[in-house]
């Protein structure tokens, strides 16, 4: 019921600012975030959360729950309660290999170069190795250092 509506009573239920706090003469007002009273928000076992997940995801979930709905009469099951199962699943063998590969897909070489080039005001020096990279780009590499000063 939302904000403002009538009870079975026929009495406006929570017509005050819409907070979702306390009640109103013994009446439960709204939450108006979800959509129950808080009450009933209170009575969750747990808090929940969101995530955002792309359309693959979202499909290969829609794909599980099919999955596990069919044929399965004795309880219901959401997208939710999959995506939940499989991140506490997953957490149990999370490990330094995973991580790993996490990074791998998500590694931003401008981020890479910022976080040094910011490290390097501080310490008013480049790591070695990338000094020599960023002067090989340069086209001044060692070599043609060593000509330069066997010229002059």
């Amino acid at each position: 019921m939302e904000v403002g509506e009538l009870n079975n009573k026929g009495k406006e239920e929570g017509t005050g600012t819409g907070s979702g706090t306390g009640t109103n003469n013994g009446i439960n007002l709204v939450d108006d975030k979800r959509g129950k009273t808080k009450a009933e928000a209170k009575s969750q076992d747990q808090e929940q959360f969101r995530v955002v997940i792309d359309r693959e995801a979202s499909s290969n979930l829609d794909r599980m729950l099919h999955q596990v709905q069919d044929g399965f009469e004795a309880g219901e099951v959401t997208k939710s309660d999959i995506a939940n199962w499989i991140i506490q699943a997953a957490s149990e063998s999370f490990g330094d290999h995973e991580v790993k590969i996490i990074r791998h897909l998500y590694f931003d070489e401008r981020k890479i170069l910022a976080s040094l080039l910011k490290s390097s005001k501080s310490e008013n020096l480049l790591p070695e190795n990338l000094r020599k990279a960023i002067r090989e780009i340069a086209g001044l590499n060692e070599t043609a250092k060593k000509k330069i000063l066997k010229v002059t």
